[in-house]
């Protein structure tokens, strides 16, 4: 391999600093100790204190590694938590620090490279940086990547005689690690350096290496003796896939270097890379035997499932004869309250007598069936639910026997007269549900790992693992139906008494029986094929139902099945319990609601009344943080938002305005309270419900008239009018017509002009924080969210690029509601949805001759030239319930956005959520600006 001609050198970007910290990586035996080595004498800081930090040197690295144990630590636990190793790297390696399988190691991560910061240039080598570079790049916004390259099938070779290791497994990590790390690292943040070069020119090549890093380059002693494996084999002759040849040769060029030539084709020509028949033999027996063993362990753990799950279905039934005894029990504790209070106080002594009797048969009638339960259950995780089971009864015994008179009169009137109407309406009156049983509270089947091995296996252990989690799986759902025969019973009694067959139903199917769906007539099923890592979809599920609701849809089912789905997703869950009207509620069945009628003036509990508040467009954020200045703790009440707690009882620490919600609970720190917090929520701290809001949510929107203009022209009939009567439902006036001047005639001063693209409609409040955003800014115009019906994201906001291509922020992601994208932020055009006040529509022409899509991306053009910003909000969030929302994948033909193309960034190859997460936090879109 001759050097290039010309060698590129690395050239820093414009506010570029040269202390930025560097990371030294490549596939394993790639000379990546022997390159950071020299950095090292060249003036690179490895460690805090002394060597000791580093990982001793070993007789297959004699010169050492110049590994800090820290830093291969923190990679090891990140492969591990994302189901891998270094040698069997993860399907989705770990995308950012806020990934949720690795939050819990950005504090270690960050203490490792705290200790290392405290010299000018610092760095540190792994080549497990190869699979984890995303979370590094996100940690270190500044940090430069030195990548070592080395012949792959050099490393096949020492790998084998390091780790015994079979070709095919070198190479394939060789491609894998190589293409990770391309991938995750800008160009301009990283170089590549070829091993061989240091065995020709090794001044010159540390000397590149030592310009990127901003070093002065020492004399580096390359011991020759250490190099044992070199071939003379082409990469064709030795037969390689032509996927890993064509990135060995990318990676050559880009460190400088020319790919050698083909070699003619020799058939005698005698390979030397001869594979080792006798250790491959003995490894593939080994390796058969080992699978034979785990097979063995797979059947035998598959075995013990199927008995506990039998053992559970039998504890389910014992538990329900539990609970109906329970229930006669407490009829007739009912009926004799209600036999006392008749007989007055003048029977006191009598009633005392009868209440001790009382007591007793609850005690006698629980305590055999309890007992005899619990000894069949001391090994079960059902004994803490018997034993508080058997707590209650007996406090329900002594509270019955030290009742008075006058008590005994009060618990009768809560159960009659007046009182009725609240308890019957409970679990509306607190925003939830009411309590599931203690039947559907048990846990889900067991769910054993089942297999474990060697280090060695990795590789195998996932392929039988994932193979071995669907069938019990399979089995568990089996055993869940059987176990519900009576919920389901309930459940299509439920259907029948509140469905008719000309109603669209939509079913909520999280966790739920697919043969549920055919006990429902009309059915749609709504959240059912969610991946498992999106636990609390929120906004998606909002989307998702306002979508289906102009589709003619009338009823919301949530079966039994679903409930625990249903309460966990509270966002949703306040959403509907605000808006829709609950018509029933029973207890192993499951919910309906009515989504054609309003939900009754109840008063709230702090989470759906934060929800109101949210969709009142009061909030910058679609899950906005909450200061919590009250007595007794809220955190618990607001299990999927962030609470954090006022840190002095005097005055607060913060800005005026500066926080969007604060809740209190008396008058003490309710000034201050309203000075830092733009709404301030006053709760009863014995009920937890909201006494008042401030501002009233009545007064929280803006005042401006809304004015939306949206082409339904290609919208069917049917379809087209339910839309606009959702239109009118958020605006004050709703004009159907194309994009044009034509559009914008008649609008007056104070105006906010909303613009919507045909099939884009915007869920309850988004219409109203439009408003808000364009009063509080009135030269800015307005993006938000556009979410597909089934819930995915298919813009939040659009940017354009160098090569005159735009795409769509977030486009296909299911985290419609991630730290990454839901914050306030300029963007480049507003795709979907557009909101700004009428006079910037008269002040900045519009485009002539566009429509639709074209027609708001070109008009953005034309406001930032004119000095004016386009700013993406989270909280102005739209559903598409027509069209397919889709880019041209052609680059622009004519537009406005070629004066600043040089401005913009190039288009990354694959535009997944890492690559939005680094565009956003890197896309300096203010400069679109004259």
């Amino acid at each position: 391999m001759k050097p290039h001609s010309v060698v590129t050198e690395y050239s820093m970007l414009p506010g570029e600093q040269l202390s930025a910290p560097v990371a030294i990586t490549g596939m394993h035996r790639s000379g990546t100790s022997m390159i950071t080595r020299g950095l090292y004498t060249s003036g690179l800081r490895l460690f805090a204190a002394n060597e000791s930090e580093l990982v001793a040197a070993a007789d297959d690295n004699p010169e050492g590694f110049w590994e800090n144990k820290a830093i291969v630590a923190c990679n090891d636990d990140l492969l591990e938590a994302c189901g891998g190793a270094w040698d069997n790297p993860p399907k989705l390696a770990p995308q950012a620090v806020d990934d949720g399988r690795v939050s819990d190691l950005v504090a270690p991560a960050t203490e490792a490279i705290a200790a290392l910061q405290t010299d000018a240039v610092w760095g540190f080598k792994d080549p497990r940086f190869c699979l984890t570079a995303p979370f590094w790049l996100d940690l270190i916004g500044d940090l430069r990547v030195i990548i070592c390259v080395r012949n792959p099938l050099e490393v096949a070779l020492s790998l084998k005689r390091r780790n015994q290791n079979s070709y095919s497994l070198a190479l394939s990590l060789w491609e894998q690690y190589y293409r990770h790390v391309l991938d995750a690292v800008p160009a301009e943040r990283r170089i590549v350096t070829h091993y061989d070069t240091f065995f020709t020119d090794p001044d010159g090549e540390l000397g590149r290496l030592c310009a990127f890093a901003g070093l002065e380059p020492a004399e580096l002693a390359v011991r020759t003796d250490l190099r044992h494996h070199t071939v003379g084999v082409s990469l064709a002759e030795a037969n390689l896939a032509s996927s890993t040849r064509d990135l060995y040769e990318d990676l050559v060029r880009e460190a400088g270097l020319q790919p050698a030539p083909s070699a003619p084709a020799d058939e005698a020509h005698v390979r030397r890379l001869v594979l080792d028949g006798a250790v491959a033999v003995r490894h593939a027996d080994q390796r058969q035997q080992a699978i034979e063993r785990l097979e063995e362990r797979l059947d035998q753990q598959r075995a013990e499932a199927r008995d506990a799950q039998a053992t559970e279905r039998d504890l389910r039934k014992r538990l329900a004869e539990v609970e109906v005894t329970l229930r006669t029990t407490r009829a007739e504790q009912a009926q004799a309250i209600a036999e006392i209070r008749k007989a007055g106080e003048a029977g006191q002594a009598s009633n005392q007598q009868n209440l001790e009797q009382l007591a007793q048969r609850i005690e006698q009638a629980h305590a055999h069936k309890i007992d005899e339960l619990a000894g069949h259950l001391q090994e079960s995780q059902l004994v803490p639910t018997l034993v508080r089971q058997q707590r209650k009864v007996r406090r329900s015994a002594g509270k019955v026997r030290r009742a008075t008179p006058s008590q005994i009169r009060a618990a009768a009137r809560r159960r009659t007269g007046s009182g009725a109407k609240r308890v019957a309406h409970k679990g509306l009156a607190v925003g939830l549900p009411p309590a599931r049983s203690a039947a559907k509270r048990l846990p889900q089947p067991v769910r054993t790992p089942l297999m474990r091995g060697e280090r060695k296996l990795k590789t195998l252990r996932n392929q039988r693992r994932e193979a071995a989690h669907t069938q019990p799986e399979a089995e568990g759902r089996a055993g869940d139906t059987a176990a519900a025969a009576p919920s389901a019973e309930a459940y299509r009694a439920l259907v029948a008494g509140y469905l008719s067959a000309n109603q669209k139903v939509l079913v909520c199917m999280a966790d739920t029986p697919a043969e549920v769906l055919g006990y429902t007539p009309g059915a749609t099923a709504f959240a059912a094929d969610l991946p498992d890592s999106v636990e609390q979809r929120g906004l998606a599920n909002i989307a998702t139902l306002t979508a289906l609701r102009v589709d003619g849809h009338q009823r919301v089912v949530v079966p039994e099945w679903a409930r625990a789905w249903f309460q966990a997703d509270t966002v949703f869950r306040n959403h509907l319990l605000s808006t829709a009207l609950l018509v029933a509620d029973v207890d192993t069945a499951g919910l309906v609601f009515d989504i054609e009628q309003p939900a009754p003036d109840v008063r709230l509990t702090l989470g759906p009344t934060i929800a109101s508040v949210v969709a009142s467009g009061a909030t910058a954020s679609a899950q906005p943080a909450v200061l919590d200045c009250t007595s007794f703790g809220i955190e618990s009440d607001l299990p999927d938002m962030t609470v954090f707690t006022s840190p002095t009882a005097g005055r607060l620490p913060y800005f005026d305005n500066s926080i969007d919600i604060a809740v209190v609970d008396h008058g003490d720190n309710t000034d201050e309270a309203m000075r830092v917090a733009t709404t301030v929520i006053a709760v009863a701290g014995d009920t937890r419900e909201v006494a008042s809001v401030h501002p009233p949510l009545a007064e929280a929107t803006s005042k401006a008239t809304t004015v939306v203009i949206t082409d339904l022209s290609n919208i069917d009939q049917t379809r087209r009018q339910a839309m606009i009567d959702h239109l009118q439902a958020e605006a004050d006036e709703v004009r159907s017509a194309s994009l044009d001047d034509e559009a914008f005639a008649n609008l007056a001063p104070g105006q906010v002009v909303v613009l919507l693209e045909g099939g884009v409609l915007p869920v309850p409040g988004a219409i109203q924080a439009a408003a808000r955003a364009v009063a509080a800014q009135p030269t800015e115009a307005v993006s938000g969210k556009v979410i597909d019906a089934t819930g995915r994201m298919e813009s939040a906001g659009g940017t354009v690029f160098a090569d005159r291509s735009v795409g769509l922020v977030g486009h296909g992601t299911h985290e419609v509601s991630a730290p990454w994208l839901d914050f306030v932020r300029p963007v480049c055009w507003a795709p979907g949805v557009m909101a700004l006040s009428a006079e910037l529509c008269s002040e900045v022409a519009q485009p002539a001759h566009l429509s639709g899509r074209a027609f708001l991306r070109e008009w953005c053009s034309n406001l930032w030239a004119a000095g004016h910003r386009v700013v993406h909000h989270p909280a102005v969030a739209t559903t598409r319930v027509a069209g397919s929302g889709t880019e041209p994948a052609t680059p622009l033909s004519e537009t406005g956005w070629q004066r600043v193309l040089d401005l913009r960034p190039n288009r990354p190859d694959d535009l997944g959520d890492g690559a939005w997460r680094y565009l956003l936090g890197h896309d300096d879109v203010d400069a679109c600006r004259t």
